[in-house]
């Protein structure tokens, strides 16, 4: 199983030398936005008793383009509440996030709401030492913004130029969950 862009799919062997190799593309760039904000605290809780929305749990993993696993990864987020509004004096919905040695990473927040024409996302800053920054975006197939279909609605938003950042979302009770790896590239 091989990662393109974050997903797991299943791709061909490239053959040299005797060896059998499987490389993996890196997780596609998007925009930081306007609303980046350096200094968020590390937790992996970013909801708080009273708010609004529906609980979200995001899993993933941050390996390499050759699947290595990157412990020592720092994963940034931010995002709007479940009303399609940031914080711009704290905090809220932003988060450095913990990495274990199997690059392994998740936290539980609220789906964000969507603002100015664009899907419901959660931004993304990773970085780690000998790899390239990753500034990217995850989306929600479930967004009602994609009118039931992902595949053909994506390029609504002239943001989002990469299907593979959409993922699918499973709704389970009260809460929903979401898994995203990601791919870092050597630099």
């Amino acid at each position: 199983m091989i990662t393109k862009g974050g997903l797991f799919v299943a791709s061909y062997p490239v053959v040299g030398s005797n060896w059998l190799f499987a490389a993996i593309d890196p997780t596609p760039q998007q925009t930081a936005g306007p609303y980046y904000m350096e200094g968020a605290p590390v937790r992996d809780r970013l909801m708080e008793p009273g708010d609004r929305g529906v609980p979200l749990l995001v899993s993933g993993q941050v390996v390499d383009t050759e699947e290595r696993f990157v412990q020592d990864a720092k994963i940034e987020i931010w995002h709007a509440d479940s009303r399609g509004q940031y914080d711009l004096d704290g905090f809220r919905y932003r988060a450095q996030i913990p990495v274990d040695q199997k690059g392994i990473y998740k936290f539980s927040t609220v789906l964000p709401g969507n603002y100015g024409g664009r899907p419901r996302h959660i931004h993304y800053k990773i970085s780690a030492q000998n790899y390239r920054p990753l500034i990217t975006q995850l989306y929600f197939a479930n967004d009602p913004f994609f009118e039931g279909d992902p595949d053909k609605n994506f390029r609504k938003d002239p943001i989002l130029r990469y299907r593979e950042l959409i993922r699918s979302v499973v709704s389970e009770k009260n809460e929903s969950s979401v898994f995203f790896s990601v791919c870092l590239q050597n630099s």
